[in-house]
């Protein structure tokens, strides 16, 4: 019986090894939200997904749902080939940061067109190879914001709800939050402080 190949984007938000060579991904895709996914033989030298679908990446996926869990069957880097996010470490230990609460607060599957697009907003403005340490920590504070606030965990100001509610990110939005951050990671961490992870 052949199954429905489903196609979408998604985030790579961590990985565990199974068995010899396979390993479980954790995925946030476009269609349908968080998932976990088998990519089998993915360890072996040979195959063509080893470095597709390493943590951090932006891919996308091709999958096929099985009866408990869905499973990889093709993949392709978005973006660029050479993901800078995974190679600066500043900014892979922020969207590292970022992807975790996901993984913690996000539970089943379920399509979020707001969360996706918070994840692709910040990821293609950390990208950027201009992005200083100082506009790396704003993007951050951005998106773990506007993931706290679409997910319920979050009030905020009325001041600060442009940074919440924007769908628009720039250099220019994002450095209107210096001389902010210490009250915005006060409300972030009083929300984070009232979950139970």
């Amino acid at each position: 019986m052949s199954h429905k190949i489903h196609h979408t984007d998604g985030f790579i938000v961590e990985s565990l090894d199974s068995g010899e060579a396979n390993r479980f991904l954790w995925i946030y895709t476009k269609d349908f939200g968080l998932i976990g996914a088998h990519a089998q033989g993915i360890r072996h030298m040979k195959s063509k997904l080893r470095y597709t679908l390493q943590d951090l990446s932006y891919c996308s996926v091709s999958l096929v749902r099985g009866r408990d869990v869905w499973r990889v069957t093709s993949a392709t880097r978005l973006i660029d080939p050479i993901q800078e996010i995974i190679t600066h470490k500043e900014k892979r230990t922020s969207f590292t940061r970022v992807l975790k609460l996901i993984r913690q607060l996000v539970n089943g599957e379920e399509k979020d067109d707001k969360l996706f697009e918070t994840l692709h907003n910040g990821y293609k403005m950390l990208q950027d190879k201009s992005a200083d340490i100082r506009l790396i920590k704003n993007i951050e504070i951005i998106m773990v914001l506007q993931t706290l606030y679409i997910l319920g965990y979050l009030s905020v100001p009325t001041e600060y709800l442009r940074f919440i509610e924007s769908d628009f990110w720039s250099n220019t939005i994002i450095s209107e939050i210096e001389g902010k951050e210490k009250e915005m990671i006060h409300i972030i961490n009083s929300s984070l402080n009232l979950i139970d992870m």
